[in-house]
């Protein structure tokens, strides 16, 4: 019983190291990430980087809802250099950065339903801002600065197959002994 409460524990930690805050989430290449957006409109999806760029990484799919509404794409054909937008309302760049300030003022920009762009940037550490817009000037839904933008990694399906294996190895020691103890 003693060994099965030490089993028990150890997968207990395991299983919280493997889901670290997202502050604490390193940004790496060719990775996807869980994000979510916080305020007063509110969303979440995946997001995958692709090569590194600066101080940061290419956005190369970004997906999900924001405020209830279906991400359509990423926008902005190659990443990593700053654009206008198509409809010319935003500057973006769709690189996530390393460190506590994961986009810069350019931000990752994307279509949602319905057609209008949106675009979601950094305005300070921790601090971001949200807006949809059809064209230069035109703009819908927004969160002025006061958003928080969190990612965290998805677990690698090795790893979560390592931790397989060690609670099918665990469960047969215990089923071993008990088989002996009889």
């Amino acid at each position: 019983m003693r060994l099965l409460k030490t089993l028990l524990a150890g997968a207990a930690i395991a299983l919280a190291l493997a889901q670290t805050p997202a502050s604490a989430t390193p940004i790496l290449a060719n990775t996807t990430y869980v994000w979510t957006l916080g305020g007063v409109v509110s969303g979440s999806g995946h997001l995958t980087t692709g090569n590194a760029h600066g101080a940061g990484y290419d956005i190369v799919a970004f997906s999900g809802a924001i405020g209830g509404n279906a991400i359509s794409g990423l926008l902005g054909g190659q990443p990593g250099g700053q654009a206008t937008s198509p409809s010319g309302a935003f500057f973006y760049d769709n690189v996530i950065l390393s460190g506590p300030q994961l986009f810069d003022i350019d931000g990752v920009l994307f279509t949602v339903a319905g057609g209008p762009e949106g675009n979601i940037w950094g305005v300070g550490p921790g601090s971001y801002s949200y807006y949809t817009g059809s064209a230069a000037g035109s703009y819908g839904t927004h969160i002025d600065g006061s958003a928080t933008f969190d990612v965290t990694e998805i677990p690698e399906p090795v790893t979560l197959s390592l931790f397989g294996v060690g609670l099918f190895g665990a469960g047969a020691l215990i089923r071993r002994r008990r088989t002996l103890a009889v």
